[in-house]
Formats: structure tokens, sequence, C-alpha cells
């Protein structure tokens, strides 16, 4: 895993993985990932599957990613802080869902 400590690091990162048909549930924009980044909370692990970005808030991580089509998400002991923690579950919600992405895409 590697800290990201510049947005410029983590465009890079992110541009090797956006492509037609990649998996994401995630905007890579300044506004959102830069105050993590000053914080020291945004580390990235880039794998065969894809790039995962876990942002660290303290009693949680967020975990977002750019995946490859069927590709399965890495092995909880690759990612320390996927280490089962919460006492309740997660829910999260694609950014876009397929009803809405436009047929010209």
């Amino acid at each position: 895993m590697e800290r990201i400590g510049r947005f410029d690091r983590l465009s890079a990162l992110a541009e090797k993985h956006m492509r037609r048909g990649v998996l994401t549930n995630t905007l890579i924009t300044r506004e959102t990932y830069e105050p993590d980044i000053r914080r020291g909370a945004l580390t990235a692990l880039e794998t065969e599957q894809g790039l995962f970005l876990l942002r660290d808030r303290g009693d949680r991580a967020l975990l977002s990613f750019l995946m490859e089509p069927g590709a399965p998400l890495p092995a909880p002991a690759a990612v320390p802080v996927m280490q089962p923690v919460a006492t309740q579950p997660v829910v999260t919600q694609p950014v876009v869902q397929p009803a809405t992405v436009p047929a010209a895409y």
C-alpha cells in the first residue's frame, strides 16, 4: 500500500485505470480527495484487479475502487484496514446505476 501525499500522484494512478468498462464507485476530484491527502489519510493499493483507495476516517475507512469487470476485491489480509471491525453492516451504493448510464456511453 502507498500513502498518497499529492493529488498529482493520485491522478496518475487513477488515469492508468480509467477506461471504458472499468467499474468504479468514486469520482476522482481534487475537492473530494485533497482533504484526505492533506491529513495523510489516503492510501492506495494497486493490483491486477484495479486501484483501491482507502480514506481513513478514524473510526472507519472508506473504500473506493476502479476495478476491472469481474475482478474480486483484494483479500482482506492484503488491506489491513479491511479487517473486520464494524459491529453494524455498511451499505454502499454505486455512483452510477445501470439505469442512469446514457445509452451512448
